[in-house]
């Protein structure tokens, strides 16, 4: 039994390690820095285009995009939730892209909402139609 207690006391803190040496990684990597972690922030200049406080994990995350990428590392690896309201699934493409750049895996879950979608739509390609350079004034 003493055993069993230490071992469950050892994986706690190698997985809490695991967090904080992701996150490391990132830093080391300059990740908040990406211009494709700037694009998933909406974010041109530094600060996002988005009003909406549920777009952001940090209290900073419209200002402090470091933040923000520290937070969604966290919610990835330490949330067990993997229901449509979770981290996991709101962000598909954070996680892809963390998952990618981190060379990890955040787990398996279920996003029965986001597969629906997919699933729906089927896409096969998309077009993006580019009107003018200034979308406000066609010419």
């Amino acid at each position: 039994m003493p055993f069993l207690l230490l071992l469950c006391a050892l994986s706690l803190a190698v997985y809490a390690t695991t967090t904080d040496e992701l996150i490391a990684h990132a830093h080391t990597k300059h990740l908040s820095d990406t211009r494709y972690w700037h694009l998933l922030m909406h974010s041109p200049d530094g600060e996002s285009e988005i009003d909406d406080p549920a777009f952001f994990l940090s209290l900073e995350g419209k200002t402090n995009l470091t933040s923000e990428l520290d937070e969604t590392i966290r919610h990835l690896n330490e949330d067990t939730n993997r229901s449509n309201e979770s981290v996991f699934c709101r962000f598909p493409a954070r996680r892809a892209w963390l998952e990618h750049e981190l060379n990890t895996s955040f787990g398996e879950g279920e996003c029965r909402e986001y597969e629906a979608l997919v699933a729906k739509m089927d896409p096969q390609s998309v077009t993006l139609v580019f009107p003018s350079a200034h979308i406000n004034s066609p010419a």
